[in-house]
């Protein structure tokens, strides 16, 4: 009996243990989704990720940038042997700062939020044209790491955001001049098409085989 009782106690111990380790692996997971920055905590609610109002919509907007920037960090990240042999990434550089450009900002709005809506109007349009800016350099910078040809222009006022801007304007045209001289130079294969059953000509044009004769005409 006290063998069992052990026994019981130590699977119930190991299911509270292992309820425990999911629950705290699940809120650190949900934390970071709710940052701009993984690595970086941020000063704004848990209700933001359903909060309706501007300063709520506004978090959200930018936790959308973090995450697209550090996908895109990540995936021009130096892999294996070649970390200590390859220069800096360009784009990657640029969204690692495209992405604290946004931390900044977010860290503003969860400042102005505690304010009435009347004081932090003016602000929060200011920071929604900042972070409007910082979208499209995103967008830009999207269409830069999946090597599209005619990324869409950039514009914006605020100057942190508009030298990034220019930054990711000056590799588009570096990469738009790379692929032109491939081109010129004949190193760029040509796209092949994926190859599509159809009718040929000459067999739709063709007559059907005569009927077979009759047997009783034949041995007639």
């Amino acid at each position: 009996m006290n063998w069992f009782a052990l026994v019981l106690l130590g699977v119930m111990g190991a299911v509270l243990t292992a309820a425990c380790l999911a629950y705290l692996m699940a809120l650190n997971r949900f934390r970071q989704r709710h940052r701009v920055d993984p690595a970086t905590a941020t000063d704004a609610p848990m209700t933001w990720l359903a909060d309706p109002r501007a300063p709520a919509r506004l978090h959200r907007r930018l936790v959308k940038v973090g995450h697209a920037t550090t996908l895109i960090a990540d995936r021009h990240a130096p892999r294996g042997r070649s970390r200590r042999k390859r220069e800096a990434d360009p784009i990657r550089e640029a969204a690692l700062e495209l992405r604290q450009r946004a931390v900044a900002v977010d860290a503003h709005v969860a400042r102005l939020a505690v304010l009435p809506p009347a004081a932090r109007k003016a602000s929060m349009g200011e920071l929604s044209r900042q972070i409007q800016t910082i979208e499209n350099a995103c967008v830009r910078l999207v269409e830069l790491s999946t090597c599209n040809d005619e990324p869409v222009r950039l514009t914006g006022e605020d100057g942190a955001v508009e030298a990034t801007a220019r930054r990711i304007d000056h590799l588009a045209e570096a990469h738009r001049e790379l692929l032109a001289l491939d081109d010129d130079a004949g190193l760029r294969p040509e796209r092949t098409v994926a190859w599509q059953p159809h009718e040929s000509p000459t067999m739709a044009a063709s007559t059907p085989p005569p009927p077979l004769p009759d047997r009783r005409t034949a041995r007639s």
